[in-house]
């Protein structure tokens, strides 16, 4: 029973610490990473040349800031009355903006899981009121920060896997749905207030597993 007890340890610490490097895999992007994926990324969106000029700028810029750390990328997004004409790649033109993003993430999601990544939280805002101004906050009313249509918040390991997730041809296919369909928002973040993080579950469930068996083990030897 002792040899199972130490099998079992060593497998669910390895497998914590397997799960704890995915998590954090601290793959920090050089200039030459992020040239590389901008490049990528240019050659697969089509947009009006001074806006893709100004998102492939902020992009290599924080690309080229990395401290591979974890990212929590904020999605703010406000759905227009119809899609974007100047967006090419999108099958069916007859779809309402909903509907092609709700296409959008029914691919895009699976995407990310793939990647490393997944959604912390995504959702559509209650609406607080829906007058003259439709308004989706309690505070904040100006248009620029008001009405928005969706929220989503996904973990990224770290900017790597990020850029990695924009430059997969299946992602490339289904954007166009979701930049036609919506004025979007992305900020990054840092983790400062969280809920525990999935590794340190992991590892108390680690614990608890090899105090259980530990118990267990001990049970058996005073019946005996």
């Amino acid at each position: 029973m002792r040899k199972l007890l130490v099998v079992l340890v060593v497998v669910l610490v390895v497998g914590a610490m397997q799960f704890a490097r995915l998590e954090y895999p601290s793959r920090v992007l050089t200039k030459a990473d992020v040239d590389a994926y901008v490049r990528a990324i240019d050659a697969g969106i089509t947009l009006p040349a001074d806006e893709k000029t100004e998102i492939l700028a902020h992009l290599r810029a924080w690309g080229e800031a990395d401290d591979g750390k974890p990212v929590f990328m904020l999605n703010l997004m406000r759905y227009r009355d119809a899609l974007r004409a100047d967006v090419p790649g999108i099958a069916d033109r007859a779809l309402s903006p909903r509907a092609a993003n709700t296409h959008y993430e029914s691919v895009a999601i699976p995407l990310l899981f793939r990647s490393g990544a997944y959604p912390l939280f995504g959702g559509t805002p209650q609406g607080v009121w829906g007058g003259d101004t439709p308004s989706s906050n309690v505070i904040g009313f100006t248009r620029a920060v008001d009405d928005w249509g969706r929220v989503l918040v996904v973990r990224y390991p770290d900017r790597r896997t990020f850029f990695e997730f924009l430059c997969d041809p299946a992602f490339l296919a289904v954007m166009p749905y979701k930049i036609a369909a919506l004025d979007v928002n992305l900020v990054p973040l840092d983790a400062e207030i969280t809920v525990p993080n999935a590794s340190w579950i992991v590892a108390a469930l680690v614990a608890a597993a090899a105090m259980l068996v530990g118990f267990l083990a001990g049970t058996r030897r005073r019946l005996a």
